[in-house]
């Protein structure tokens, strides 16, 4: 279930060299960075603000608990010097390696086969990749800060592996509280009404990137069914 840069997500890269890794999160969702250090060694940016990356309830029949589609990995696409991070060789064939994670959060492998477990890879591939696995928290706990940590690895030894470095996650509570009141009731109907109507990201209750009629149906689901 990857997602493959369908080309904005480069171009969006390419027009934020200029500006710093910060600013082009705006641009394609929650996204981390893959690229080298000056020494040859695989590296990966991920903006402080995006973490702990929050999860809403999940609306998808094959996954239970918090879900999590829009934070993503892609390739660097210029130079940063000041975060020491460079393109990589369309040599590399690059994997997300799972070194260690808290109880109750996964990351599901491609095509429904399960959660990745220690010491097993997910897929990135060969530059310019853009993916977004699903982030699960199967133990949901709001509140709670759950982490997992990785390197990334070169099946083709173009670069020596990265450094471990840690993802944090965190629940939203449920998505029908749409005013986090910690209550469901007629006021949470009406906040996603307003902001369906006007387009805002926090009407965007399936995370795919859009506000649609398919928000409004999957809210009118999780309203009905409550926490």
């Amino acid at each position: 279930m990857r997602i493959f840069d369908d080309g904005w997500g480069l171009r969006a890269l390419a027009a934020c060299v200029a500006c710093g890794v910060a600013s082009c999160a705006a641009h394609a969702h929650d996204m981390m960075y893959v690229g080298q250090t000056s020494t040859g060694r695989l590296t990966i940016y991920i903006d402080p603000a995006i973490v702990p990356n929050m999860m809403y309830q999940s609306i998808y029949p094959e996954f239970g608990g918090w879900v999590q589609t829009e934070f993503g990995i892609e390739t660097i696409g210029g130079p940063i010097p000041e975060y020491n991070l460079y393109p990589i060789s369309p040599l590399a064939d690059v994997r997300l390696v799972l070194v260690s994670g808290d109880p109750g959060i996964v990351l599901q492998k491609d095509e429904f086969q399960g959660p990745l477990l220690v010491g097993e890879s997910y897929y990135l591939g060969n530059p310019y990749f853009h993916q977004h696995p699903i982030w699960n928290i199967t133990e949901p706990e709001i509140g709670k800060i759950y982490k997992l940590t990785f390197i990334l690895h070169d099946l083709n030894g173009v670069y020596t592996d990265s450094a471990p470095f840690t993802i944090t996650f965190g629940c939203i509570p449920c998505p029908a509280d749409f005013d986090r009141s910690t209550f469901v009731d007629i006021e949470d109907f009406i906040g996603f009404v307003l902001a369906f109507e006007s387009g805002e990201m926090s009407a965007d209750i399936d995370q795919s990137g859009f506000v649609d009629t398919d928000d409004f149906d999957a809210f009118v689901s999780v309203f009905e069914a409550g926490c």
